[in-house]
């Protein structure tokens, strides 16, 4: 049995459109390149930079200091937020800050 491709999946380059042409199969974008492409451009945005400075920060002081727990804690009292537990894992942190914005910023 014979198989033949009839698409195949890759990034945007032009190269490979003309290779999809050439071989007369359809030709389907990567999304995760596509992705990768727009969070690369994201970071040079001076407003994302400037974000990602500070959160970058505040996981740098939370892994180097002793106490970052009880001021972790008194800060979610004193704000009346839910108490959550220290994470230090950087997708983590960004997870949960996010809801919060500009206030721990």
């Amino acid at each position: 049995m014979l198989l033949t491709a009839v698409a195949f999946t890759c990034d945007n380059a032009s190269n490979m459109h003309v290779s999809a042409r050439n071989m007369d199969i359809m030709k389907i974008g990567s999304f995760a390149h596509t992705l990768n492409l727009a969070a690369g451009k994201l970071v040079h945005v001076n407003s994302v930079r400037n974000w990602l400075a500070n959160i970058k920060a505040i996981v740098v002081w939370y892994k180097k200091v002793h106490l970052s727990k009880v001021v972790l804690g008194e800060m979610q009292t004193r704000l009346s937020l839910p108490e959550h537990r220290l994470l230090l894992k950087c997708e983590d942190t960004v997870e949960l800050l996010l809801p919060y914005g500009r206030t721990l910023c």
